[in-house]
């Protein structure tokens, strides 16, 4: 019977086994580094061929490992390796240590067996696929914070346990100084929703700590003033996760902070809410029920990130929800070798953000149908907030009518001084225009990367307006590519009225062309918009140089 084994062991190469025969197909060097402890070898390994379907590896004339294959006569076997790229293998033994490092996807759809946590470790960054509940380490990096009991000045982080049990803190590898709990250089807090509150591991004035475990489904903020690298060992998680969420509309308004359970990235697709125990839902409210579509990240910064329903969520973070009722969310491991990913598909939206030379904020505009994610405050008070004001409510991401052509975007600074401002939109938006309410100025954001302006606390918050026009279905291709450039020529793919128009909006060329070249060499270098009117309209941005 025909047999396959794959191994990666310092090399990677490939054998298949009949019963007399063991030929190697490809070798590719791939060295371990022994002072990390990765076997490292002098020799090529070889693989002998035994009884009872049984396969040896033998390294430097020693008998390294045996391996019975499984029914499906496969077998992958990893030690000594470091993976910074995607590597798939359908059953999987760990022997020797193997590093996942950060932008590194370990995808096993079969079993997979480690017994050792020192022998499988996951870097912050990195990803472990697999329905198999195998022992590892995975670590969440952390950079030092500013010398200061300031704590808006702090570095932040949100982490989220990837383990199948839950976990007392002193049982996480550096998350408490070696000192104790009452360490003071460390924070670790969760949120209340229904108290409005911060709860913290660390005890203060003598009382007992808020809480004493990490929850698998939770997340949490953490900070330290040393650099350290935090460290879950133990079996990884790999079944659903039940997360209680609250709505106190007088208090925390449905804000729950909860966390990745899986040592793979997941995306809000993969949480799935019922209502709570004993709650009644409204036929009319039914299609509502749930979360908001959105969600936000803690920036290093203490500042919230807006991230839309595409946003992925890795593995070791924790993310902020906003909940529409009290319900009882299930998060999912994606399917068998997916990595968090969604498709494509996602509403027509402009991004905005706006900066400056210490914090960013951002905002979305989404057109179609969806549940609005309401415009939290910064844990920073000095970090600028941008958001849409629709009836008494502001929001981060709010969603309109597709056929809207305006609509208010408020701004609020902090201090005094410069800013900027950037709309990044899809490619059906096909003219958006940022109007500065204070000064009158007009800026077509097709055209410019950005928009500066000074901004001051004592502004009125209703600063800007957004207008802007979005291609429907109806024969309008702006996403099409129908032109490049050539020397001083466009060459034009198509037939119609050609029209070019400079940053102003004014048109600087018009004529009919049928599929031929244009000249451009009068034209200034610079941003310009050409349209193609012909069986459709075709918008398209281009640079002269």
């Amino acid at each position: 019977m025909k047999k396959s084994l794959t191994v990666i062991i310092g090399v990677l190469f490939c054998i298949t086994a009949n019963s007399q025969q063991i030929k190697i197909n490809s070798v590719v060097t791939r060295q371990g580094e022994s002072n990390n402890g990765w076997y490292q070898l002098s020799s090529q390994p070889s693989v002998v061929l035994g009884e009872n379907n049984t396969i040896s590896i033998v390294v430097n004339s020693v008998t390294k490992e045996t391996y019975t294959l499984s029914d499906d006569n496969t077998l992958t076997i990893l030690f000594g390796s470091a993976i910074n790229e995607e590597v798939s293998a359908s059953n999987l033994k760990v022997s020797y240590p193997i590093l996942i490092q950060n932008g590194g996807i370990l995808n096993v759809s079969g079993t997979m067996d480690n017994t050792e946590a020192e022998n499988l470790v996951i870097e912050d960054g990195g990803q472990l696929i697999t329905g198999s509940s195998v022992t590892a380490t995975a670590m969440k990096h952390i950079k030092n914070t500013p010398a200061s009991e300031d704590d808006q000045a702090r570095s932040w982080y949100t982490i989220s346990s990837p383990l199948a049990a839950n976990t007392d803190v002193t049982g996480i590898t550096n998350l408490i100084p070696s000192d104790g709990i009452t360490n003071q250089d460390y924070d670790l807090y969760r949120f209340n929703e229904v108290a409005f509150s911060w709860e913290n591991a660390r005890p203060a004035n003598g009382q007992n700590p808020d809480f004493t475990t990490i929850d698998k489904g939770i997340g949490y903020i953490y900070s330290n003033k040393a650099t350290t690298d935090i460290a879950f060992a133990g079996n990884i998680n790999v079944e659903d996760i039940n997360v209680d969420l609250t709505l106190t509309t007088a208090k925390g308004n449905g804000y729950n902070l909860i966390g990745n359970p899986f040592m793979q990235n997941i995306t809000l697709d993969d949480i799935t809410t019922a209502p709570a125990e004993g709650l009644i839902v409204l036929d009319d409210k039914s299609d509502s029920f749930g979360l908001a579509d959105g969600f936000y990240v803690l920036n290093n910064d203490n500042t919230w990130g807006t991230k839309p329903m595409t946003g992925e969520i890795k593995p070791l973070q924790g993310f902020l929800v906003q909940a529409n009722e009290s319900c009882k969310a299930t998060i999912s491991r994606p399917a068998s070798g997916s990595k968090g990913e969604r498709s494509d598909e996602q509403n027509t939206n402009i991004e905005m953000i706006v900066s400056n030379a210490s914090f960013k904020d951002n905002a979305y505009a989404m057109f179609g149908e969806g549940t609005g994610l309401n415009k939290v405050s910064h844990r920073n008070a000095q970090a600028p907030m941008l958001y849409i004001p629709q009836g008494n409510e502001d929001f981060a991401i709010a969603f309109m009518n597709e056929n809207t052509t305006v609509f208010p975007l408020n701004f609020k600074a902090m201090t005094t001084g410069n800013y900027s401002i950037s709309l990044n939109a899809t490619d059906d938006i096909r003219s958006l225009v940022l109007i500065d309410n204070m000064t009158g100025v007009e800026t077509n954001m097709l055209l410019e990367d950005s928009y500066s302006f000074i901004g001051s606390p004592a502004d009125k918050e209703n600063r800007f307006t957004v207008k802007l026009a979005i291609s429907h279905n109806d024969g309008q291709s702006d996403s099409e590519h129908f032109v490049y450039q050539s020397g001083s020529e466009l060459v034009i793919n198509g037939e119609g009225t050609l029209q070019i128009f400079d940053v102003l909006g004014r048109v600087v060329i018009s004529e009919e062309v049928h599929g031929q070249t244009v000249n451009v060499g009068n034209l200034s270098t610079g941003a310009y918009i050409v349209r193609l009117t012909g069986e459709s309209v075709m918008t398209q941005k281009i640079v002269v140089r």
